[in-house]
């Protein structure tokens, strides 16, 4: 099982959202594989938004240690061969391995999104297109949601008036 938590974040626009990914192999062993981490879906997604986006990849950080052996790590943001479908649609590929086999419970490492439009949208992981599954392994995945709404108007006349009471003090120094 690979998992990622928590099952769902909430954010405001230019916000950031943070997911932890880990896996539970239990006693069988695998060399390695792939995540493709998929969001924005159409299918998946609710906004208001013409375009569809929700949130995009803002950054991927391995666990401390990390997953197998630091050689075979893939950055997320490595280049994409053509014809893979990579962000901003809305597909992250990680892939992570270990020639003397991988196995156990372990934390992957830590996904952020940012949120740019107001809406839902689920968070899927997959066998990774890119890097390949888990041979011999059949892996369930786990999900969650992002949601992104707006700031409230009772914060923003919180800071507005933080705001009157920080220059009205500037001025009171002056004189």
């Amino acid at each position: 099982m690979i998992s990622i938590a928590p099952s769902a974040g909430t954010t405001g626009i230019g916000g950031v959202l943070s997911y932890d990914i880990s896996a539970d192999f239990g006693t069988d062993v695998t060399l390695g594989g792939g995540i493709d981490i998929v969001f924005n879906a159409p299918s998946s997604t609710t906004t208001p938004s013409a375009s569809g986006v929700v949130i995009t990849f803002n950054s991927f950080s391995y666990a401390s240690p990390p997953p197998g052996d630091p050689d075979f790590l893939v950055d997320p943001t490595d280049p994409v061969p053509s014809g893979d479908v990579q962000e901003p649609n809305g597909l992250v590929s990680i892939g992570f391995g270990d020639l003397t086999g991988l196995s156990g419970t372990f934390d992957i490492g830590t996904i952020t999104f940012l949120g740019v439009n107001l809406g839902t949208t689920a968070i899927t992981m997959q066998d990774s297109l890119k890097w390949g599954d888990f041979d011999p392994l059949i892996v369930d995945y786990g999900s969650a949601t992002s949601t992104v709404v707006p700031l409230p108007a009772a914060a923003w006349l919180l800071l507005s008036g933080i705001g009157v009471l920080g220059f009205v003090g500037k001025r009171k120094k002056r004189h």
